[in-house]
């Protein structure tokens, strides 16, 4: 018999350096605020598609009493979280607690599980609620020039495939970083353990057909950004607090993302 499909995540680091929102709600809520906000997030991971449905008062005074918060406070915490786009302003509206940036957090999982996860859009449909569209790009009738073909070249690997060159800028691009990065990973002789060789077994395997590496699979490669995530991932599930996540992946090689979301404030 099949395993039912999965569309919730087990869990998501908890980083030490956190970002304006959580700042912003602590200096307002104090300590409400903090344990609010992750309260939320922690629901919003074990909530199938990863959205909350409070259309209905009595589900909306279940949350709040597992937040451990009066109705009023709730309401102006998530007003201001709203206001600071941690969640969708439209969705509350209808009483839907949704963030784009954490579901897009969880792309890599999905795609490891040969899913996609459920867009705003997918969910306004869902819950037959009716969301703003996004609005459209002007285009204007004249003939094209060469400086308008390079924006549209631009814009469409921005949301494809990484920059292969920089033939405009005379910078490096991204795709350019990394393979010159790996490569000089390659050429050292580093240890198995060794971090640094993990995140390029990692992200130097091939797909089946054989013809491309993981990392140029990704929509975006920062190989920097990638690279200190990896570092700070590994030292946060190799510690204590992670015990028994930490047995669970010895042996793999690697930092494991599945069933994790990097935080989104």
């Amino acid at each position: 018999m099949a395993r039912p499909e999965k569309n919730t995540v087990d869990y998501f680091p908890h980083y030490v350096n956190s970002g304006k929102t959580l700042f912003t709600v602590e200096q307002r809520f104090g300590n409400d605020g903090y344990a609010f906000l992750f309260k939320i997030l922690e629901i919003l991971g074990k909530s199938e598609n990863h959205f909350i449905d409070c259309r209905n008062p009595a589900d909306f005074e279940y949350l709040i009493s597992i937040t451990k918060l009066n109705k009023e406070k709730a309401e102006e915490i998530m007003a201001l979280l709203t206001l600071l786009g941690t969640f969708d302003a439209d969705l509350w509206g209808h009483r839907i607690i949704y963030s784009e940036n954490f579901v897009k957090n969880l792309q890599g999982v999905y795609e490891r599980r040969k899913r996609k996860t459920l867009t705003k859009q997918d969910l306004c449909k869902q819950l037959s609620v009716k969301c703003k569209q996004k609005p459209a790009s002007k285009t204007l009738p004249s003939a094209e020039t060469p400086q308008s073909k390079v924006k549209e070249s631009k814009e469409k690997k921005s949301i494809g495939e990484e920059v292969e060159s920089a033939e405009i800028s005379g910078e490096i691009s991204p795709a350019q970083k990394a393979r010159e990065f790996f490569k000089k990973i390659e050429q050292e002789n580093l240890d198995e353990n060794d971090e640094r060789k993990k995140f390029y077994n990692y992200w130097t395997e091939k797909n089946k057909s054989g013809t491309k590496q993981r990392w140029e699979l990704e929509r975006t490669f920062d190989v920097d950004r990638r690279l200190a995530t990896w570092f700070r991932n590994a030292e946060q599930f190799n510690s204590q607090k992670y015990g028994k996540n930490q047995r669970n992946h010895q042996g793999n090689g690697h930092v494991s993302t599945e069933g994790r979301a990097d935080l989104v404030v």
